[in-house]
């Protein structure tokens, strides 16, 4: 009798042990991290292969599906679950470049989670045979990035790990127009083509405002990380790179 009551005080320690290691924002870094966040409307997809639910519709009540999608402390993505219809559990993905609508970011107990929607409709194969159809479609998921027990104090250094493990799946953005320019700019939905004649405004908004800017009379070059471009008279003239 007294061994079973020793193994109950054990099996209770333990479970106290680890229920009061159990990870939790201090509130502190909840508040900043909700500061952090709170202005974001869009962000780019910073991975490949993230899964995706279906959503046919313009509103969130014509949704079919919802991928449910977590990490752990900025490591793979992991299916979480898939809420709608069947066909649609797990068989569409979003790739890195992707720009999306964020709908909602939430800061929980020790995670930080990202609902978003694409901004373009994608075109999916659906069924086999004499019954296969494209179908362009919106997508929705939702990640939730949870945060183990080191990087939930109020510090900058956690503060910074998690700023940098979420930007590993979604780097947020304010406007469209600054989402569009980073994807355009690193190269990410594919290839940026400057074409000799094209206006200042064209360039910029496809690359955004240059690194370096020198001006000589009605002779403008405009230096990024990877393009030299000189404009004369408010038109591209040439393009090094």
């Amino acid at each position: 009798m007294k061994r079973i009551l020793v193994f109950v005080c054990l099996l209770t320690l333990v479970a106290g042990i680890n229920f009061a290691q159990k990870a939790k924002f201090d509130p502190g870094l909840k508040e900043k991290l909700k500061a952090e966040y709170k202005d974001f409307v869009y962000a780019v997809v910073m991975v490949d292969n993230m899964p995706t639910g279906t959503e046919k519709g313009e509103k969130a009540e014509d949704s079919t599906a919802t991928a449910f999608v977590k990490a752990d402390d900025g490591g793979p993505i992991e299916k979480k679950k898939f809420l709608g219809v069947a066909m649609d559990m797990g068989n569409t993905y979003l790739n890195k470049g992707e720009i999306v609508q964020i709908r909602d970011i939430s800061v929980g107990k020790n995670d930080v989670t990202f609902a978003i929607r694409t901004v373009r409709q994608i075109e999916v194969t659906r069924g086999k045979g004499i019954f296969e159809k494209k179908y362009p479609e919106y997508h929705r998921t939702q990640l939730e990035m949870n945060f183990s027990i080191p990087y939930c104090t109020d510090t900058p250094e956690s503060l910074n790990f998690i700023k940098t493990s979420v930007e590993k799946y979604f780097k947020p953005f304010k406007t469209m127009d600054e989402a569009t320019v980073f994807v355009n700019s690193t190269n990410m939905g594919g290839s940026v083509e400057i074409k000799i004649g094209m206006t200042i405004e064209e360039v910029v908004k496809l690359l955004g405002l240059p690194k370096q800017k020198m001006e000589s009379g009605n002779v403008i070059k405009y230096k990024y990380d990877d393009w030299k471009i000189t404009f004369e008279n408010g038109v591209v003239t040439e393009v090094d790179f």
